[in-house]
């Protein structure tokens, strides 16, 4: 697997940009008007007020050490803010979602496991 250190001094491997590229590209196949932001490639600009942050895996040098720590994250934030997050433990299970205005006025976004969560579709 390869490794190289990003600016920050952080690693990144072969597998961190892979799965940034197919995420992005799943992405537009189904929201192309959305933009999104990746911690590998930066911005794409969207014409919808909406995007999505990627980080396609999180906890990086515990990947590489085959430590079950790491997690892929997605956020969805809208013209409001942020609206849904997704942390997706592949090796530990489960997923967890935080999302905001589910209507729960004035409490706290809730944090639910979730087995098949999927991002909503237009």
């Amino acid at each position: 697997m390869g490794q190289s250190p990003q600016k920050d001094g952080t690693e990144v491997t072969e597998i961190d940009l892979a799965v940034e590229e197919l995420v992005r590209n799943e992405l537009a196949r189904h929201m192309p008007e959305d933009g999104s932001y990746g911690e590998e490639k930066g911005s794409t600009a969207g014409v919808s007020g909406r995007r999505w942050i990627i980080d396609p895996i999180n906890g990086t040098t515990s990947f590489t050490r085959r430590w079950p720590l790491f997690s892929n994250d997605i956020a969805y934030e809208d013209k409001c803010g942020p609206a849904v997050g997704v942390i997706n433990m592949p090796v530990r299970r489960p997923r967890r979602r935080r999302a905001t205005r589910q209507g729960r006025r004035g409490r706290s976004p809730r944090t639910v496991k979730s087995r098949n969560f999927r991002p909503p579709r237009r």
